[in-house]
């Protein structure tokens, strides 16, 4: 099973000049997951999951409850759906690809650091 792991820096919403913020991570897989929640990522580990690899690939046995959150980012979608990261793109068809737009997709992430 391929997973791509993503890291983003998410800034505090303040209009400061210099803004604090944090890393976050979420994980995307091939595996697609049937979701009841609209816009919610199909192929993102959610909090379980995302706890579990943490704990298998650092060694980590206590994580914080406090260190996941949720986050809404703006992804390539096509047909209602995200796109794949280019990693995961084995079999996309070209015409999918001009049908690209924009859209919110919300993932389960994890907080590397408090506010820096």
């Amino acid at each position: 099973m391929s997973n791509i792991l993503h890291l983003f820096w998410h800034p505090e919403p303040k209009q400061n000049f210099l803004q604090m913020g944090g890393f976050r991570l979420w994980i995307e897989t091939v595996d697609s997951a049937k979701t009841k929640k609209q816009n919610l990522h199909p192929r993102h580990f959610n909090r379980e999951s995302l706890s579990q690899w943490l704990k298998d690939c650092t060694g980590l046995n206590v994580i914080a409850p406090s260190q996941f959150d949720q986050r809404t980012l703006m992804l390539p979608t096509a047909q209602g759906q995200p796109l794949p990261c280019p990693e995961l793109m084995i079999d996309m068809a070209d015409d999918l690809l001009d049908q690209v737009e924009w859209a919110d997709w919300t993932v389960d992430c994890y907080r590397l650091a408090d506010n820096v």
